[in-house]
């Protein structure tokens, strides 16, 4: 079973050249959820508030976001709506 072929523009947007996306990559992208405003922003649980107002202030941001399964920056928007008025 052969992958999608896509067209790439490579140094500096000249050529344009076919790349193979192998289809277990394939599988594993499509399975991602869609993004955009369609998909909602993440709803928070009470423990997960209760963790970030807990470690955030005191641990590392990158990993306390990772292991809330976020990113940093959406960490620090949820810490920050919680900690201001």
């Amino acid at each position: 079973m052969e992958g999608t072929q896509v067209k790439s523009r490579t140094g500096g947007g000249q050529a344009v050249q076919s790349v193979e996306i192998p289809p277990d990559l394939e599988a594993l992208f499509d399975a991602l959820p869609e993004g955009g405003k369609s998909n909602p922003g993440k709803t928070w649980t009470p423990a997960e508030d209760a963790i970030l107002l807990k470690y955030w202030p005191v641990k590392k941001h990158a990993a306390v976001a990772k292991q809330l399964g976020v990113s940093a920056n959406t960490a620090l928007k949820r810490y920050r709506e919680l900690t201001s008025g």
